[in-house]
């Protein structure tokens, strides 16, 4: 059964996150800027290929192993596909991840995952700051369904307080999906977004006490109240982790992946995940 949790600080996201949510969810930081953006439009150099920054910096992303430019893709006409043992790497994290940030990309895998894979991930140097992975579930083990998981770590060091949260509905990972993480300094809340909605629980609740009627329905909300990521040092697409602790690999496409300063609201999010053709490197909406 998936699950949301707080380890090594043991604080549960969900229900102290409910009663604030609707406010927050429209929150966002006063400036807001695009920091990176690799649509994979265009690649760079041999051994090593690299993916030039759009919003034109030296940032590139440079790919490993099994990471190659790839002719399937979501959005324009480019994409990356992985074979589960490559990744790519940015040499430095565009933004402070324990500020105001947005990040986003699109991911389908290539077969119904059998563990946790990673999308997405802002590296320390012990562990991710944030990351992005699918969780299959453990009912339906070669359907391809779980949920997508958020994990926030507080501390760049085994133990630190980490924040977990798993989308309440069941995904299919061999679909195209759209996955969006938006972190509010200000008000200290990470939302996770899944095709361009804060995915709201299920559970039905008839006498309306808080209580799911039935226990074993996951009541799972997809955003947390005072989280504060440690500020990452680097950007890794298709894994978690780094040298001896790298793991996690992805299997399939990713597509346009974007960093942003400041936390873009729903609607911003929401606009980017139904953008598919000559979507401008610039904040949605402006």
């Amino acid at each position: 059964m998936l699950a949301l949790a707080a380890t090594g600080g043991a604080m549960p996201a969900g229900a102290a996150a409910a009663a604030g949510v609707q406010g927050s969810r429209t929150a966002q930081s006063q400036q807001q800027e695009v920091s990176s953006r690799w649509s994979f439009e265009t690649t760079e150099g041999v051994d090593p290929v690299t993916v030039p920054d759009e919003a034109g910096t030296a940032n590139a992303l440079t790919l490993h192993g099994g990471a190659v430019p790839a002719q399937t893709w979501q959005v324009d006409t480019g994409g990356l596909a992985l074979d589960g043992t490559g990744h790519a790497t940015a040499a430095t994290m565009p933004v402070d991840t324990s500020g105001s940030f947005t990040l986003t990309a699109w991911a389908q895998a290539a077969t119904a995952p059998t563990e946790a894979v990673t999308v997405i991930s802002a590296e320390g140097s012990d562990r991710a700051a944030v990351q992005v992975a699918f969780v299959p579930d453990e009912r339906y083990p070669a359907g391809g369904l779980g949920a997508w998981r958020l994990s926030i770590a507080e501390q760049d060091m085994a133990g630190a307080r980490t924040v977990v949260l798993d989308t309440p509905q069941l995904s299919n990972a061999l679909d195209w999906t759209h996955l969006a993480v938006a972190y509010d300094g200000t008000t200290k809340q990470a939302r996770l977004y899944v095709d361009g909605t804060l995915l709201e629980p299920t559970c039905p609740d008839d006498d309306g006490d808080g209580i799911p009627d039935d226990a074993a329905c996951p009541d799972f909300q997809p955003w947390a109240d005072e989280v504060t990521p440690f500020p990452a040092t680097s950007f890794q697409v298709g894994r978690s982790g780094t040298g001896a602790h790298a793991g996690s690999y992805f299997s399939g496409l990713v597509d346009d992946v974007w960093i942003f300063q400041g936390a873009l609201s729903e609607d911003q999010v929401r606009k980017l995940s139904v953008s598919f053709f000559d979507v401008p490197t610039v904040v949605p909406g402006t």
